[in-house]
């Protein structure tokens, strides 16, 4: 069997980890393998994202963060380009983002129902007392790439109502 450049892209080895995807117009994304000259695939490969449109998602406070507090009636946005979704090689999924940490460093933003800013202090406050001694009530989420019932790669956005070290620490949730 030939192994036939058409419709196969090549760059060279040493843009592996950085190469994007070809034309991804809003949103690509590429399976990336490492190749032999002789076709043959070596066991590395990565899912590089690109495109012209910011990913942001939307999520209601309550339905991300587990406690008996009474939770406002906020959204977390959180926004990114595709090309920072930091997909790990070898993997599907980018690493586990704590929630606390992305508000507490402005790197999340809490709106209300009119898309009105509000302050985080006040939401992380209202956490960290519902955990009493356990601790702060925290939150983690992740990218991950799911094959869809189309049969096409889809972005999904994960969320578990803990801390990300809670799932950095295990082999179970580390994929």
């Amino acid at each position: 069997m030939d192994f036939s450049p058409d419709g196969w892209g090549f760059f060279p080895t040493e843009d592996f980890n950085s190469a994007c995807p070809r034309d991804p117009g809003e949103l690509g994304m590429e399976v990336m393998a490492q190749v032999r000259a002789t076709g043959r695939i070596l066991d590395h490969f990565r899912i590089a994202l690109g495109g012209t449109n910011i990913l942001e998602a939307k999520i209601p406070v309550k339905q991300i963060f587990a406690c008996s507090a009474e939770l406002p009636d906020w959204n977390l946005v959180y926004a990114t380009w595709p090309r920072d979704v930091g997909i790990r090689r070898n993997m599907a999924s980018s690493p586990w983002a704590d929630v606390r940490d992305l508000l507490a460093a402005n790197d999340a933003r809490l709106v209300d129902d009119q898309g009105t800013d509000m302050e985080a202090k006040d939401l992380l406050a209202t956490l960290d007392q519902a955990g009493g001694n356990k601790g702060p009530v925290s939150s983690s989420f992740r990218w991950a790439v799911c094959a869809g019932e189309d049969n096409r790669l889809h972005l999904h956005l994960q969320c578990l109502p803990a801390a990300e070290s809670a799932f950095s620490g295990k082999p179970i949730f580390k994929g």
